[in-house]
């Protein structure tokens, strides 16, 4: 919902829309947290709130390591995540 809100330019709707599918995801759905906070960050960018989407980007960018190392250790070793600390 909150990227029609952004494609319709209704920023705020989009901002509070994507920030509650952020509170309904679990820390083990890394990809569906990272594309949301990308969402988010593109929103930010559009408001012109730079500060915001660069942190907001960053964090996409960790859940998206997140997801990658679970991957790995699933795969390849047979662990969970072991970089919870990130």
């Amino acid at each position: 919902m909150g990227v029609c809100y952004q494609l319709k330019e209704d920023f705020s709707n989009a901002v509070r829309s994507l920030k509650e599918s952020i509170d309904h995801c679990s820390v083990n759905e890394g990809f569906v947290l990272q594309d949301i906070h990308n969402s988010l960050a593109l929103t930010y960018r559009k408001m012109n709130k730079f500060s915001e989407a660069e942190e907001t980007y960053n964090t996409a960018i960790k859940h998206l390591f997140r997801h990658i190392i679970s991957g790995i250790d699933n795969k390849i070793i047979g662990k969970k995540n072991t970089l919870a600390s990130i």
